[in-house]
């Protein structure tokens, strides 16, 4: 009898398990916070995204997918971009009108790293597409191994296509792309952001899906809530004017950066050059298909680039990161810009919307500061 009431109890105590995994597993999936299953929605809409259309959402959604289908739908008119900018958000808010450019495509997407442009490679080649300038924001976690970042797994048929995967290589990489997918349905700050975003919201899953809107800014703002994600069809991102923080509070933003270990700037022990060594392979690729390739290093907020070269191994990292791209761009014959001192391109405090993401104003200068022809590595 004590055996069987075991049995039975070991029983009930799994089927609870159960139970309680898969109700979390439902939750984050039907909320998807995180927006890893947003890429067939978000690659659909874009592709057929206007001018004057948005894509909105109260919630991340998949960007890699978003520039996919861009970037198909171009390609499908027998069209490229003149300009194509890629990078991390900290180059996101740069448009057409900022840029001076009306053959501008934005192709920022969130946490960058050296697969993102392996896969961007292909999908130009795919498309034949060769615009005329790609000029590349690159970030110091480009060589920090302890950022990695698995976002690029959305375009991880382009990266395998890059690399000429075997077939055994692909299934491994099905593998532990389904192995990832199961950790971010799981895990606990997934699970804590599908619930704070389903009790603020109070509406149902579909509504929370990414849609496109015609409709004035201020109207989504007021709609979807304090920060949603906005996307324009030339790819710069909108910010809510309620989502601004008070310049007392992004200077606290931009002066405990390093503190934070934001970006695992702080925790940063050394430059990854095997990382560089596939960086110099995917720039010398996509040197192949413009006529003009530049890289640069996005400017910071004042504060935060003085807490930053002020830590000596942050500092030394940094000189050594910009020795290398250096070398790199003269060895390929491409132009690196370093702007991360955002005195350079005269930025200032009240420029900045963070530690690292610039206002328009501020913006406007660095994109005008690419454009001149006589800047030189």
């Amino acid at each position: 009898m004590p055996m069987r009431r075991e049995a039975t109890a070991l029983v009930v105590f799994i089927g609870v398990t159960v139970l309680v995994v898969g109700a979390i597993a439902c939750l984050n999936t039907v909320i998807d916070p995180s927006g890893v299953s947003s890429g067939t929605t978000v690659r659909r809409l874009a592709s057929r995204q206007s001018s004057a259309a948005l894509i909105v959402s109260p919630v991340a959604f998949d960007q890699r997918m978003w520039l996919k289908g861009r970037l198909e739908a171009l390609a499908s008119e027998r069209r490229c971009p003149d300009l194509l900018v890629v990078g991390s958000s900290t180059i996101g808010m740069i448009s057409r009108e900022l840029a001076l450019d009306p053959g501008l495509l934005n192709g920022f997407v969130a946490g960058p790293t050296v697969e993102d442009l392996e896969a961007i490679s292909v999908l130009l080649e795919r498309s034949h597409c060769r615009p005329a300038r790609i000029v590349i924001g690159i970030d110091p976690w480009f060589a920090n191994a302890r950022m990695a970042d698995e976002r690029w797994r959305s375009l991880m048929s382009e990266v395998r296509i890059y690399h000429g995967a075997t077939a055994l290589e692909e299934l491994v990489d099905e593998i532990q792309l389904g192995w990832q997918l199961v950790k971010e349905r799981l895990n606990f700050a997934t699970t804590r952001q599908s619930l704070a975003g389903l009790l603020r919201e109070g509406k149902g899953p579909l509504w929370r899906r990414p849609r496109l809107s015609s409709a004035p800014l201020k109207e989504i703002c007021r709609e979807l809530g304090a920060d949603p994600y906005l996307r324009a069809q030339d790819g710069h991102f909108l910010q809510c004017p309620q989502s601004e923080l008070a310049a007392r509070a992004v200077r606290h933003v931009a002066a405990t950066y390093v503190d934070r270990d934001f970006h695992g700037m702080r925790s940063w022990k050394e430059v990854d050059v095997s990382r560089l060594a596939r960086l110099e392979a995917v720039l010398e690729s996509l040197k192949g298909r413009t006529r003009s390739l530049v890289v640069f290093a996005p400017p910071y907020h004042p504060v935060t680039y003085e807490r930053l070269v002020g830590t000596p191994s942050i500092r030394t990292n940094l000189e050594q990161f910009d020795a290398a791209l250096t070398v790199i761009g003269r060895r390929l014959g491409i132009r690196y810009v370093n702007l991360r001192d955002p005195a350079r391109p005269g930025c200032q405090e009240e420029e900045f919307a963070d530690s690292h993401h610039a206002r328009p104003a501020c913006a406007r200068r660095w994109a005008a500061f690419l454009a001149d022809d006589q800047t030189g590595p």
